[in-house]
């Protein structure tokens, strides 16, 4: 699909929850340990920042055709982690999974600026039948 653009209308279904704070009714843990985690643990005392682990966990998807078939099988789904509202690596996944983006380091820029799931689907809200 590429990049959405403001002025275009689309229902993003698939959300980023936090482990501690969301009702998780129904989720899929995507978190350390399991098949969509993030193999990189942040650990800013040699340099490992959110923005650095989330960079190259999409890189290392970027590189794993089998990885990139699980994450678009991920559409619609309630994915689970510790970081959310904070960018995450989940929030990468969700791109891919909805289309927005194809490559993943683009979708992972895209969430280092703050563009999120949930930021984007506040702006692309269909209900409003417009960008906000």
């Amino acid at each position: 699909m590429g990049t959405m653009k403001a002025g275009e209308s689309m229902e993003i279904t698939t959300v980023v929850l936090n482990k501690h704070r969301d009702d998780l009714t129904g989720s899929f843990y995507g978190g350390r340990g399991s098949q969509l985690g993030n193999p990189f643990p942040i650990n800013e005392r040699i340099g490992q920042t959110r923005d650095v682990v989330i960079m190259r966990n999409a890189e290392r998807a970027a590189n794993d055709p089998e990885l990139l078939k699980v994450y678009r099988t991920m559409k619609g789904r309630r994915l689970v982690c510790f970081c959310a509202p904070k960018p995450c690596h989940l929030d990468v996944v969700g791109y891919i999974a909805e289309g927005i983006e194809v490559d993943p380091v683009v979708a992972a820029r895209r969430v280092l600026a703050g563009e999120t799931l949930a930021v984007l689907k506040a702006r692309f809200d269909p209900q409003r039948g417009e960008a906000a």
